[in-house]
């Protein structure tokens, strides 16, 4: 993997790299804000945050998509949270509205992505994803730290507030503030940076959107309105695999087309590295998983019928892995302002009734 900095940043409207590589970040460690964003399926009975806690590269803090969502939408599983939500939760990892933050994930590059997009939809674009995520960091023998962050134990606080659903921004958090160190000193509280979410509804396909651009789709003959792009694997795509969720249908919307996340990721050989910590325990590993070239991703979408110069909506199962697709987009140069993703993405769409869902069985 390049020892440098990767991805061009291309119409994000900063000159941050999309992509790092764990050289990169180890040497520049001190000079960004690091967010572990590893999430795993239900299914997989994996645990993201214990896994945090055994390893984590040093300075990094737990975002946990499963906690910093929209928690009034218990029937869809990742939407995006209230600005002001967001916000607090940003306050309380001290993480200020111009800092450069590196979202990582044990994937390689996975949900990473997807906090990443929840970044960009919060009017926030100088952020990069680590490319390999951990497992590249630890195969690169760099050191890594156990124990929880420093901001575990505001999360059921924050939580709380919102479940309440406070109407009073400063006080949802001045609680998270108060709660977010162990430090008694309240004028180190009073340093907190307080978090300007300023909102790009833009990036965000609601039912209503997508139901729409599916219709323009129709009447044009797919030659009008926002191309749909999903990342969901093939089989579920046309409705030959069940869906991960229990009795929701599988299939497609009309003119979706499948890109499955699988394919715009590859193994690559590590670099040897001169570093050595003989506290990880991946000293075997010689391939992680990385983004594939943005030359490899615009072949990729291009050989699925994709017109890399009209408006691309992605979706998935629920909006996670349509983040992949989103991010490798924009660092194949696809501008942002021509990208979207489905919120809801299948888990919506199919619940609705009304939906028309289509199998290619």
């Amino acid at each position: 993997m390049s020892s440098t900095s990767t991805g061009t940043g291309t119409g994000t409207g900063n000159s941050t790299s999309l992509l790092v590589s764990a050289s990169w970040l180890h040497d520049h460690l001190n000079q960004v804000k690091v967010l572990d964003c590893s999430w795993h399926l239900p299914t997989v009975k994996r645990s993201a945050s214990s896994e945090f806690a055994k390893a984590h590269i040093p300075t990094a803090q737990f975002f946990d998509i499963d906690e910093i969502k929209d928690l009034a939408r218990a029937d869809l599983p990742h939407m995006l949270p209230p600005p002001e939500f967001f916000a607090a939760a940003m306050d309380r990892f001290g993480i200020a509205s111009n800092d450069h933050v590196v979202v990582y994930d044990t994937a390689g590059v996975g949900p990473a992505c997807r906090v990443l997009w929840t970044f960009h939809a919060m009017g926030h674009n100088c952020v990069s994803v680590l490319n390999g995520g951990l497992p590249a960091w630890m195969a690169h023998g760099y050191k890594t730290e156990a124990g929880l962050s420093a901001v575990t134990a505001a999360d059921q606080a924050t939580r709380a507030a919102h479940q309440e659903k406070d109407s009073n921004v400063n006080t949802i958090r001045s609680r998270s503030s108060s709660s977010c160190s162990n430090d008694d000193d309240v004028s180190a509280r009073e340093k907190l940076p307080l978090y300007t979410s300023q909102p790009k509804h833009d990036l965000v396909c609601s039912y209503t959107d997508i139901v729409g651009n599916i219709e323009q789709l129709k009447t044009s003959n797919g030659s009008k309105g926002c191309q749909i792009v999903d990342a969901r694997p093939r089989m579920r795509f046309t409705g030959q695999a069940p869906e991960i969720r229990p009795g929701l249908s599988s299939g497609h919307m009309p003119y979706a087309v499948s890109v499955p996340s699988s394919e715009v990721v590859a193994m690559t050989q590590l670099e040897p590295s001169p570093y050595s910590d003989s506290n990880n325990d991946v000293s075997n590993v010689t391939e992680v998983q990385v983004l594939k070239s943005p030359e490899q991703i615009r072949a990729l979408f291009e050989a699925a019928g994709i017109d890399l110069d009209r408006p691309i909506t992605t979706t998935c199962g629920s909006g996670v892995t349509a983040a992949i697709l989103y991010f490798a987009l924009l660092n194949a140069g696809v501008p942002q302002k021509n990208l979207t993703l489905f919120d809801g993405s299948w888990t919506e769409y199919a619940l609705n009734p009304v939906s028309e869902i289509v199998k290619d069985i």
